[in-house]
């Protein structure tokens, strides 16, 4: 049958038989036939000579084990009474707490302890003085001197006084009278106990669901949006040979709610592509455009020393070619990114003020800026959450954006500091003023 409370057995606290005293000769059989409608009842059940052998020779482990369960069935004799082990036993189960609750009752006899109390606490200390004579070394004396401090006896005494679940179950000269008694209220906190502690991994379980299916659906919405969209193979263009890669940005959520770098607003553009990398000096220089002095040179290292509209006479030369307006989606065409579409990408959707991340001391892994000299080729360093490199550092990338007379320039340089990283900044220019650190980076959207 199978169990209801795996890994996680009810233990059975008793003291053991003992045919020199009368009245405990069938103690043992009791104990029996419990454990056998224990597991015919489907509950786990630990019993110390049984399944607490791998204890042997350190007693007081055992009992910290049964001290320290959920559910614990308590036999009580007067043996139980006597025994010094067995009062340990149950100052660990008493420490734990909740013992209305977790402890079931089985006596044997009709145990009169009121009128034996006495008695019982006489017997009692009369074994903690031969405890106290008994040499130190003895590896479990001196975790059973902690029994001195405290009063298992009137602790007993006040549980059984207060007992209210029910008919105590009792074995009587070999009579098991109402075990039931035990067993159907056990089995049924037992399965509310594994109920409980199933829930928070039920919970946990759930949620790791819902984030499944969300990360799904957005993929499939993204998905079908890209459909919509057609893009020869992987995204890439081809021009004169050389191949340059689009990234498709879909806007998840129009409207964002704010924090402290971004505001919160209504993101009025529609889903656009832009581009994996910075243009490269070999894509400038396959549509003829004249290349100017390099901070460094290579071919697949960002185009700089561009104005605004250098950039922008690229663009339109871009639109123009035959092999470009074959391979265009309908009705799509080139552009240099307004601003917002360029700080939403190199932001992951407005959530980091760097890109690739918020923190200012990870920004090396996805950036190359500081005191530098010279540009690295434009995907040498980490991409950020939308795939697209070096959005940060390397070259400054201008926007279509106007102010006024001047145009914006967004992303920083391979020697800006902290402040001109940031996505939220913006240098603003004359569109016909060149520098050695200005590039340029593709967005491809729906002309309506």
């Amino acid at each position: 049958m199978e169990t209801i409370n795996p890994n996680n057995p009810v233990y059975i606290s008793y003291a053991w038989n003992d045919y020199n005293h009368p009245g405990y000769e069938h103690l043992e059989d009791g104990v029996n036939i419990l454990c056998d409608l224990l597991r015919s009842n489907g509950i786990e059940y630990a019993r110390d000579k049984e399944n607490l052998c791998p204890y042997r020779g350190n007693i007081i482990q055992a009992e910290a084990e049964i001290g320290k369960a959920d559910v614990v069935i308590v036999v009580l004799s007067e043996k139980y009474l006597h025994s010094l082990h067995c009062m340990y036993e149950w100052c660990l189960i008493s420490k734990k707490g909740n013992v209305d609750t977790r402890v079931f009752l089985i006596t044997v006899g009709d145990l009169p302890f009121k009128e034996k109390y006495a008695e019982y606490k006489k017997k009692y200390k009369e074994e903690l003085k031969k405890l106290k004579r008994l040499p130190k070394s003895e590896s479990d004396m001196g975790i059973l001197y902690e029994i001195q401090y405290i009063d298992p006896l009137a602790s007993i005494y006040l549980y059984t006084r207060n007992f209210n679940r029910g008919k105590k179950c009792q074995i009587n000269d070999g009579h098991y009278n109402h075990f039931e008694d035990v067993i159907v209220p056990l089995k049924k906190y037992v399965q509310e106990l594994m109920n409980n502690k199933e829930m928070p991994k039920k919970i946990e379980n759930l949620e790791k669901l819902i984030k499944e299916l969300r990360e799904k659906n957005e993929k499939l919405q993204q998905e079908l949006e890209a459909k919509e969209h057609p893009m020869c193979s992987d995204g890439g263009f081809i021009v004169k040979g050389v191949q340059f890669k689009m990234v498709f940005i879909h806007i998840a959520c129009r409207s964002v709610i704010g924090n402290q770098h971004f505001p919160k607003q209504e993101i009025t553009i529609e889903d656009y592509y832009i581009g994996e990398t910075a243009v490269t000096q070999e894509l400038w220089k396959a549509l003829g455009m004249k290349m100017k002095k390099q901070l460094k040179e290579g071919c697949n290292y960002p185009i700089g020393n561009i104005s605004w509209n250098d950039a922008n006479a690229f663009v339109e030369k871009l639109n123009d070619n035959d092999e470009i307006k074959k391979s265009l989606p309908s009705g799509y065409r080139f552009c240099l990114p307004n601003e917002i579409e360029w700080v939403y990408a190199a932001s992951d959707g407005y959530k980091n003020l760097y890109s690739g991340t918020n923190n200012f001391s990870e920004l090396k892994k996805y950036a190359h800026f500081g005191i530098n000299k010279t540009t690295i080729p434009v995907n040498e360093k980490s991409p950020n959450n939308f795939n697209l490199y070096n959005m940060t550092g390397n070259v400054y990338e201008w926007c279509e954006t106007s102010f006024g007379k001047e145009k914006g320039l967004h992303g920083g340089n391979c020697n800006s500091g902290e402040k001109f990283c940031r996505n939220t900044h913006c240098e603003k220019v004359k569109p016909e003023k060149c520098d050695e650190t200005y590039g340029l980076r593709l967005v491809m959207r729906k002309i309506r």
